[in-house]
């Protein structure tokens, strides 16, 4: 798992989803989405991760700084994670039966190929007219 903050030998800080959420809200408000769950932030923070490794040069066709691109990916995995399902109250289940069900290649493969699908549909750039972020 991902620590909190960290630096990497390129000199770029990781920060997590909690303490950029910290950056943008209240902590009251941050404290009230601990109802999410762990796994909800365990989640996010390494899918987003993997994504913003995967996806290093996508900040520049952005025009994003690398901790704003993370963040960004950030927000994008909890959207993604909560259209996942009907009632927000399923999301704690949910996050524990993905974390689950992540170890299996078939699920993973199917599961990273709706996630690139979404991916490519939030950062649409229109100014690109049709290309998608590849």
């Amino acid at each position: 798992m991902l620590s909190t903050v960290s630096v990497s030998p390129s000199g770029f800080t990781y920060r997590s989803f909690r303490d950029n959420l910290a950056q943008h809200m209240s902590q009251q408000e941050v404290s009230a989405l601990q109802a999410l769950g762990e796994d909800f932030f365990v989640l996010v923070d390494e899918i987003a991760w993997s994504l913003f490794e995967t996806r290093q040069k996508d900040h520049l066709l952005l025009e994003l700084s690398s901790q704003e691109f993370l963040w960004e990916t950030q927000v994008f995995v909890n959207r993604f994670l909560r259209n996942c399902v009907d009632n927000p109250r399923e999301l704690p289940l949910f996050c524990r039966e993905l974390r689950d069900s992540l170890v299996n290649d078939e699920f993973q493969d199917h599961f990273e190929a709706l996630l690139e699908q979404s991916y490519q549909e939030h950062f649409y750039l229109p100014e690109s007219e049709s290309t998608l972020l590849v």
